[in-house]
């Protein structure tokens, strides 16, 4: 899914490149390069004819089907050696070789980078080396993730279902914020419905799990996620789960059934509790008081 994947370690120590890695959670973020150098032209001269623009060297001669950097910023020229403009599929210029998409200003012809909107819908293209981004990418400064749609780039928002993001195998299901399309971790309210993310690498959790420093434990739907409360049965086992917070109940009664320590409604069984002896029927039910 994500088209930025690690470079070799070695060139990286090598030259610092400011490419994509990708960390140990598995999500592609930014780091610090220095692009091959492309010789920036500033002495040459832009002319315009009834097909486009192109660049004229001081020796007569213009750039055809490459790359060039002009007064600092980078170009592409087709065939014919005219300025290409709008969305371009190239080979890269710079450390990053694979084919990708590129934009090029409508007006100018600069390649862009960074965050881009694009006829209303936003994209981000790599910092140093402008390529469109894919997948999930970990971009900005102050580390978010996002998600760009796999084939045309642009960003995606509210439920996903991905494939191989971060280290979670097979398909799983992520939110990304509906305003600035941010992907949400931890505990998140979703259309008055509570679910947990996973911290690190954003997938929604489902089935019993002890969710952060409390200790408590919650049950996630297994097919949608939300937090379940009341009586919840899970793998034949009895349990209950607040309905002011859906954490599960233990060593506790719950009416006139007890759970446990580990969450299990009591039965079949005899328990000591608080210095008292508890027969509990089948169905959970005291048969025998103290």
């Amino acid at each position: 899914m994500k088209r930025r994947t690690l470079f070799l370690i070695q060139l990286i120590l090598l030259v610092g490149l400011l490419a994509t890695l990708v960390t140990q959670d598995g999500i592609s973020v930014q780091a610090q390069q220095i692009r091959p150098q492309i010789t920036n032209h500033t002495d040459g001269q832009w002319i315009k004819d009834n097909k486009g623009w192109w660049y004229k060297y001081p020796d007569g001669s213009f750039p055809r089907n490459q790359w060039q950097q002009i007064n600092g910023r980078y170009y592409f020229f087709n065939v014919n050696g005219y300025m290409l403009t709008g969305w371009q599929e190239l080979d890269g210029f710079g450390y990053y070789k694979e084919r990708s998409w590129y934009y090029f200003d409508p007006e100018n012809g600069d390649m862009k980078t960074g965050w881009q909107n694009i006829k209303g819908k936003w994209y981000y293209l790599d910092p140093a080396e402008g390529y469109m981004l894919n997948g999930v990418q970990q971009v900005g400064k102050n580390g978010e993730c996002y998600y760009f749609h796999d084939k045309n780039g642009d960003m995606q928002t509210g439920w996903q279902q991905l494939t191989g993001a971060g280290n979670h195998e097979g398909p799983a299901w992520y939110y990304f914020n509906p305003t600035d399309g941010s992907m949400l971790t931890g505990w998140q309210n979703i259309q008055g419905k509570w679910y947990y993310f996973q911290p690190i690498d954003g997938y929604m959790l489902t089935g019993l799990h002890q969710i952060g420093d409390t200790g408590k434990s919650y049950y996630l739907n297994p097919v949608n996620g939300e937090m379940l409360t009341g009586w919840q049965q899970v793998a034949d086992e009895w349990y209950y789960f607040a309905t002011e917070d859906g954490s599960m109940l233990s060593n506790a009664w719950q009416g006139s059934y007890y759970l446990k320590e580990d969450g299990k409604m009591a039965h079949s069984e005899t328990l000591l509790i608080n210095g008292k002896q508890y027969t509990f029927n089948e169905q959970g039910l005291v048969t025998t008081n103290p």
